[in-house]
């Protein structure tokens, strides 16, 4: 049978006139949404943003356009979008991505765990998960190698980093690279089988996950779950 009326397209009432359908779509702010790139129309603007988000990259808050469906989810994940949500379980720092919260206390910053650092973090990983989910089982590990740079290592036009050949304007610089996670061992992976990408810090890991680019957490999972994994010695489990 033929419907009679006007249909609100977003809670499905029937209007008997266009005039009470158009005082509907006023009072409850009914309107149906229209995409900027396709003209096809929708009851809701959650349902119009997914179908910009994922058929035309297209960010409608920032009128911008994105050339992959992942760079537009991290445009969307960004301190513009999102705020700080993600905070330091110790000192209650706010950070965008729960990958800097861990980079933080990784890199012992957080002035209520200075005892807190790559080494420390690793061990506390490694004790919460026997199974080996995310953590390497490095026998004979003994800690972060630290490593001398000097006058020997100028090449004729820059410092040389021995391990990678990446050249450097000061003997500073060159040390700061040669001491950073980069050339450290690795300590952590990928918890999903079908991945097992390796990572030298909790916080290279963190940022693996939150980006989804293996399906195996959502960025909200890892955001909501920062502050437990740092402050929770209960067994890692897939």
């Amino acid at each position: 049978m033929r419907q009679r009326g006007f249909k609100c397209q977003v809670c499905g009432a029937i209007c008997p006139s266009r005039r009470e359908h158009q005082r509907h779509l006023q009072k409850f702010n009914h309107w149906p949404s229209d995409c900027r790139r396709c003209a096809r129309t929708f009851p809701s603007a959650e349902g119009l943003h997914d179908h910009e988000v994922s058929f035309h990259n297209y960010c409608r808050e920032c009128n911008r356009s994105f050339p992959s469906l992942q760079s537009i989810k991290t445009h969307l994940r960004s301190v513009r979008h999102r705020g700080k949500q993600a905070s330091c379980p110790f000192c209650d720092r706010r950070y965008t991505y729960a990958a800097a919260v861990a980079g933080h206390l990784e890199s012992g910053r957080c002035p209520r765990a200075p005892g807190l650092n790559r080494d420390e973090t690793y061990r506390f990983v490694r004790d919460k998960d026997p199974y080996g989910v995310i953590t390497k089982k490095l026998i004979g590990w003994k800690g972060t190698v630290h490593y001398e740079v000097g006058d020997t290592c100028w090449n004729g036009r820059a410092y040389q980093c021995n391990l990678c050949c990446h050249e450097f304007n000061s003997l500073y610089a060159l040390s700061q690279h040669v001491n950073s996670p980069r050339h450290q061992q690795v300590l952590y992976h990928c918890p999903n089988h079908r991945c097992r990408r390796p990572f030298t810090t909790i916080a290279a890991l963190f940022n693996h996950l939150e980006s989804e680019c293996c399906r195996y957490a959502t960025f909200d999972h890892v955001q909501n779950q920062v502050g437990d994994f740092f402050l929770s010695n209960r067994i890692l489990r897939h």
